[in-house]
């Protein structure tokens, strides 16, 4: 089971050529072709991005979280007058309906009282 310095000398050559082709994999891979300028560029521009998206949410004058407060400040502002106006709305509907009614009531009765002109004119100057 001794081995002879031969068949050790070509394990280690054996091993060495496995370590080789490992470093040439590791030399080919693109990381180490400029990968990493490249991969630290894409995040520099990401950081960048979000830096901005950041600043477009939370900015306190013009952010889009600022604006949401103040179109929910508008609408508590609104909403009363908007429900105000709605129940003027139906106010102004129900007057309409009731001057519509008295409207036709006052047509009925000023017909009733002109018929009754013409019939007692009718009667006081046409009857002999």
């Amino acid at each position: 089971m001794a081995d002879t310095p031969e068949e050790i000398l070509g394990r280690i050559s054996e091993q060495l050529n496995k370590i080789d082709d490992k470093i040439k994999v590791v030399e080919q891979h693109p990381s180490q072709n400029g990968g990493w300028k490249t991969l630290m560029s894409s995040i520099e521009r990401i950081e960048d991005q979000v830096a901005a998206i950041d600043l477009s949410l939370n900015d306190p004058t013009t952010g889009a979280i600022a604006k949401l407060n103040d179109q929910i400040a508008w609408r508590g502002r609104v909403d009363p007058v908007l429900e105000a106006n709605q129940v003027q709305n139906e106010r102004l509907i129900k007057l309409e309906m009731q001057v519509n009614v008295y409207n036709k009531i006052t047509w009925a009765i000023g017909l009733g009282v002109i018929g009754l002109f013409i019939q007692a004119f009718m009667k006081a100057f046409v009857t002999p």
